[in-house]
């Protein structure tokens, strides 16, 4: 029986009803799964500002010693560190390939399609003006989901902007400046938001500015985190990520690198369910 490892980081609730691909294969394949939390996100969702300790990851491969790791990274490039996972198979899931160890196996969100498909929503409604409201720190997939739907806009001969949300829960500068930036926006819109976090910012300024959504100014985000998108003063469109793809392919690329070894084993991505 082979242990197998998987690192949890909890910031998607929806994540939790993915994973059965995975059990489903363990169980087939006569694994032995343990889970793991790591990362402050298993008790909050803006990591940095949590006090929780991180665990140690060394000590925990150290005391189970598996045979392989699947790690949901949660978009975040930083950590878990790929030092940590060094001779062990392991595949990252959710993780940026921008800082990535180049040997090691990633499942990630195709940044394109995601773009793409906000892109084709908005276009359609053909706005006056468009933009894109990155996330509040200039993470991998924010930037490269902005990029693609920059160059999808003006490639039509529409103009478009980009803008980044401000940080959750503060009222500054900054929060001042993007609704300013906001308002200058010609009208009607379409932005594209980074995902449904970044829409809660932009939601909250439109209405301190008195837009009406989507008359004014129509939203497009990504998650589908129905928390967020049903429970904002206007519902929110957003497009829902196909991870159950995602972890159907971690589990089968794991179980080559556990059982072949690395050779003709290459990082993959994962594409959009719908909106």
């Amino acid at each position: 029986m082979k242990t197998v490892l998987l690192f949890r980081t909890s910031f998607h609730p929806g994540m939790r009803l993915t994973y059965k691909p995975f059990y489903d294969f363990a169980k087939q394949a006569d694994w032995q799964v343990q889970t793991v939390e790591h990362m402050n996100a298993a008790v909050s969702r803006y990591w940095r500002d949590s006090k929780a300790p991180n665990p140690n990851i060394r000590k925990i491969l150290d005391f189970w010693k598996p045979d392989g790791c699947l790690v949901e990274c949660g978009g975040i490039p930083d950590e878990p560190w790929d030092s940590d996972f060094k001779g062990i198979p392991t595949v990252f899931l959710d993780r940026p390939q921008a800082n990535l160890d180049p040997s090691a196996i990633c499942v990630s969100d195709d940044t394109e399609a995601v773009a793409s498909l906000a892109a084709k929503e908005l276009l359609s409604l053909e706005r006056q003006s468009y933009a894109f409201v990155g996330f509040y720190e200039p993470l991998p997939w924010s930037e490269s989901r902005g990029r693609h739907f920059l160059a999808l806009v003006q490639a039509h001969g529409k103009s478009c902007i980009t803008l980044r949300a401000p940080r959750p829960n503060t009222v500054d500068n900054n929060t001042s400046s993007f609704v300013k930036s906001l308002a200058c926006i010609k009208r009607p819109c379409g932005i594209f938001t980074a995902n449904d976090e970044t829409a809660k910012s932009v939601v909250t300024a439109c209405l301190e500015l008195g837009l009406s959504i989507p008359e004014d100014v129509a939203i497009v985000s990504v998650d589908n985190d129905l928390e967020i998108c049903e429970n904002l003063p206007v519902s929110l469109t957003s497009i829902e990520l196909d991870h159950v793809e995602a972890v159907r392919k971690a589990t089968h690329l794991l179980n080559r690198l556990m059982t072949d070894g690395p050779k003709g084993v290459s990082s993959s991505t994962f594409g959009v369910k719908r909106i």
